[in-house]
């Protein structure tokens, strides 16, 4: 199974041989004669790799529960081959932490839908499924974050967060928000200081998605910025386009519409009001984007003691091999560096008419 990815990314199964039958899982109480054998489940989406049935239904604690060898499910990926890299877990209701030696009891791997259909025929058949896990711990990389400061006039704390690491290519997730990051930062740079009411920070994190590492050191070597952040803006995911396989995917023609806006745990007043004007204004999104009441990514660490805002989505190539460099462009960036000025001057962080 050449698209064949261990899910989640950073899990740790036993190691050795788990070889087994296979059985086709279409319902719950099929999980009763899984104990001991290979599940196989037809996962689906909504909308991206990281919205799917297997993590909103916690079908892994069934397959853990049940017994089973091990999981194994596809995702309906289409066209071509695709090497994803997927959660399984309904978000933060299970986590590796839970399990002896942070070790998951039983196999979990993601395959395509070219895989899907080999392994779909295999089931029906009771086909015989193995396969040989092994560890070996070595730190060949030393990872940094990267911090820039730009001073105003200091009667606010502005920090920028977005990520250097990613999955694949990372056209989009995070390279897009990098980029955006760098015009922001050149853009606010020519304004006058008088202009600029706030301080800025801008934080690129490493080690992203390896447990927040990166943003738990950035807090403990910056504990200055980090507890004396009066606004935390996270920039991911800026763009967002159909690239060469859209029409082939059936994909939305406009995949930045599908946009969330996430306004800190405790809401944003004055930028819920401005937003559905700051969006088409920039040419960001062309409809409004839903608002929550909430925190994303990062920005959970800082979530309930600063003001935060994220526009944020994950398109149907999230943590996917497919998420390349067609699919992210100069306007979609530079749509994004206007609408952050934008909001900006909304939050007070620059003057009115700058």
């Amino acid at each position: 199974m050449i698209s064949a990815m261990p899910t989640p990314f950073d899990a740790r199964f036993p190691d050795g041989e788990v070889r087994a039958s296979m059985m086709l899982v279409t319902n719950d109480s099929e999980w009763n004669i899984a104990h001991g054998k290979w599940a196989f489940v037809r996962a689906t989406m909504q909308g991206s790799s990281a919205r799917n049935s297997i993590r909103e239904a916690n079908i892994y604690k069934s397959a853990a529960e049940a017994g089973a060898a091990g999981l194994i499910f596809s995702l309906p990926m289409t066209p071509g081959r695709w090497r994803a890299v997927v959660p399984i877990d309904k978000a933060y209701a299970l986590r590796d932490e839970v399990y002896p030696d942070k070790r998951r009891p039983a196999l979990c791997f993601c395959v395509d839908a070219q895989d899907g259909e080999m392994l779909e025929r295999a089931a029906a058949q009771a086909r015989v499924v193995s396969a040989r896990v092994g560890y070996e711990s070595k730190v060949d990389r030393e990872a940094f974050n990267v911090v820039g400061y730009l001073p105003g006039k200091g009667k606010l704390g502005v920090v920028f967060f977005n990520h250097l690491d990613s999955f694949f290519s990372g056209a989009n997730d995070d390279a897009s928000g990098l980029a955006t990051t760098v015009g922001l930062a050149h853009r606010l740079s020519r304004l006058s200081v008088e202009n600029r009411p706030a301080d800025f920070f801008f934080v690129a994190l490493s080690a992203h998605h390896d447990g927040a590492e990166g943003m738990r050191a950035f807090a403990d070597q910056y504990p200055n910025i980090f507890y004396n952040a009066t606004q935390a803006i996270l920039i991911e995911h800026t763009d967002a386009q159909g690239g060469r396989e859209a029409k082939a995917a059936a994909w939305p023609e406009r995949l930045n519409d599908l946009r969330q806006a996430y306004l800190g745990s405790k809401g944003w007043p004055e930028v819920r009001a401005a937003l559905p004007r700051l969006v088409k204004e920039s040419g960001v999104m062309s409809i409004t984007p839903p608002m929550i009441d909430a925190c994303i990514g990062d920005l959970l660490a800082v979530c309930d003691q600063t003001k935060s805002f994220s526009l944020i989505q994950a398109p149907p190539y999230y943590h996917t091999d497919h998420d390349t460099i067609d699919k992210i462009s100069r306007a979609g960036l530079e749509a994004s560096v206007d609408f952050h000025m934008r909001l900006l001057e909304v939050t007070g962080a620059l003057a009115r008419g700058w």
